[in-house]
């Protein structure tokens, strides 16, 4: 048998591991982290463990034959029951309700675990299956019972996944990655489902007297498939986040620097109506919301200064004035306020007068800074 079925889902379950590790050093109190890394850590051992190289290490190191098989049992046993536990506090709900169901198939999966142990003492397996275990001692008494009993609860760990991670797939209308990260674990549960149908099938097969091993054997390419669907499953949504938060970043700093000119523009009119907020250089959104707020400052600060008689003007009408008209009308009200011009009445305010006595979408503020650098020279840097 080819044990890369083995390797390498091990391998990138040990590597998603190692990738959440640090996180869990920061909060190891974190309820969804440790659910996640208890995922990672449970399906690597179990895979790491089945490899028949180290069954024979396992077995020859304990001195007892086969006792590997219950020990990668009560591993698959973990994996699953903290699967299900993982999707309920991913989905979340009431804390109650989701500990107390958390807790529930924790206790039901590490009591079948228990059971596993004390089955296999009860049996007699004198002979070194590292391969075909489940096939060869299908009918011993104890045994037949202990691989019925991690098969089913295996199955049914992996129909409880797949309904939760369905249902909740058709209801995140609004998070496209999240539901395409719940599909892939909807067809890694299938993959899981069909490893431990192939092997029930097979058991069930030897007891009619008939020999199906080979579906046996297929089963770990089977698990191998399912298990790399599920780590891809939970890790897509993580990191997609991550990438939505950076190019959020971005596009704020991209806002930062287009705002620049007509900060700088209204600074200069109005220095006192300046908000003198601290803040770093790398508090990016901070930034950002301290320069909208000082531009709406400075906007409604020469609200007084808007030329009304530009009313009379064609290219200022009553309709919904443009960036560029506003940039003029801008430039007049700053000159108007320098020359010492009195104030005028804000309730005349019309056209681009009375949109910017209002306070403009940070859309609208963006096109009005870009206008302003045709009146400027040289370059604006943050």
């Amino acid at each position: 048998m080819n044990n890369n079925s083995y390797w390498i889902p091990a391998a990138a379950g040990w590597l998603a591991l190692a990738s959440r590790l640090p996180a869990l050093r920061r909060a190891p109190h974190d309820p969804l982290l440790r659910a996640v890394c208890a995922v990672f850590f449970f399906a690597s051992s179990s895979f790491t463990l089945a490899n028949p190289t180290l069954v024979d290490y396992v077995n020859h190191g304990t001195g007892i034959t086969n006792a590997a098989a219950p020990l990668v049992y009560s591993l698959i046993l973990a994996q699953s029951a903290s699967v299900v536990v993982l999707i309920l506090r991913w989905r979340g709900g009431p804390a109650e309700q989701v500990n107390r169901r958390g807790r529930q198939w924790s206790l039901a999966y590490a009591s079948a675990a228990a059971v596993l142990f004390l089955l296999f003492a009860a049996g007699r397996t004198p002979v070194e299956r590292p391969v075909d275990f489940d096939t060869y001692y299908a009918n011993t008494p104890f045994i037949r019972e202990m691989i019925t009993l991690y098969l089913v609860a295996s199955m049914a760990a992996a129909v409880a996944m797949f309904v939760m991670c369905w249902r909740w797939s058709t209801r995140v209308y609004d998070r496209t990655w999240l539901r395409r990260g719940l599909r892939l674990l909807v067809v890694g549960t299938v993959f899981h489902f069909g490893f431990d149908a192939a092997r029930l099938t097979a058991v069930f097969a030897r007891w009619a007297g008939a020999d199906w091993d080979r579906l046996c054997l297929a089963a770990p390419a089977i698990g191998a498939v399912g298990t790399l669907c599920v780590a891809v499953g939970f890790t897509l949504p993580l990191i997609t986040e991550r990438v939505v938060a950076v190019r959020a970043l971005y596009d704020s700093y991209r806002t930062l620097r287009a705002l620049r000119p007509l900060w700088e523009t209204l600074q200069a009119a109005q220095p006192s109506g300046a908000v003198s907020v601290a803040a770093p250089w790398w508090a990016v959104r901070l930034r950002l919301t301290r320069r909208i707020t000082e531009i709406h400052d400075g906007l409604l600060a020469l609200r007084p200064y808007y030329d009304v008689s530009a009313r009379s003007s064609p290219s200022l009408s009553a309709e919904p004035a443009g960036p560029q008209v506003m940039a003029s009308a801008l430039h007049r009200a700053i000159r108007n306020k320098t020359a010492g011009k009195p104030p005028t009445p804000t309730a005349e305010h019309t056209g681009p007068l009375r949109t910017l006595a209002e306070p403009l979408p940070l859309a609208s503020l963006v096109q009005l800074s870009r206008s302003l650098t045709t009146c400027h020279t040289g370059e604006h840097h943050l």
